[in-house]
């Protein structure tokens, strides 16, 4: 389940991310959800304002500085890996 903490210090962060605006460039198609439950995988998001019920912490760095190249979709059904990750099955 990926539950997001975005932090704004990049020492604090696990990963680090850049959002594209091309879904080719991407590693991970992202669909970000309102509720907690229904957060699954590594490709559903839910972010939380709390740091210790996150999976994950990430901070949006620049491009060149990412672990994560992420792009956002509007549905759930788009949702997934675009290509192989290091961090697959690990958000």
């Amino acid at each position: 389940m990926a539950v997001i903490y975005q932090t704004y210090r990049q020492p604090d962060a696990e990963v680090l991310a850049y959002v594209v605006d091309d879904p080719g460039e991407a590693h991970l198609w992202v669909y970000l959800s309102r509720s907690r439950g229904q957060a699954h995988g590594d490709s559903c998001w839910y972010v939380t304002r709390e740091w210790g019920k996150a999976s994950t912490r990430v901070y949006f760095s620049s491009r060149g500085r990412a672990d994560l190249l992420v792009y956002y979709v509007g549905d759930r059904g788009q949702a997934r890996w675009n290509r192989p990750h290091k961090l697959h099955g690990q958000l």
